[in-house]
């Protein structure tokens, strides 16, 4: 898995899961090491990231528009 170019699993390395894609809700579960390290790259571009309401789901206050330039897709 990547977020932008930046791998966040090492494969043969890393423990490997199923993968669950919620396409219903566009919810995606990844490994909870996967998540941390996604959440340190969204918290150093969103100051104002919310992950403390729910450890497994992050959130912020604005809007999609100022959002989306300074996050970076997800690869697999």
């Amino acid at each position: 898995m990547y977020y932008g170019a930046k791998p966040m699993q090492s494969p043969g390395e890393d423990t490997s899961y199923p993968a669950i894609i919620d396409t219903g809700s566009s919810q995606l579960s990844i490994p909870p090491e996967v998540f941390e390290k996604i959440r340190d790259e969204w918290a150093a571009a969103l100051p104002n990231l919310d992950c403390t309401s729910d450890k497994t789901f992050c959130h912020v206050k604005d809007s999609c528009e100022n959002v989306a330039p300074k996050v970076k897709p997800v690869g697999f």
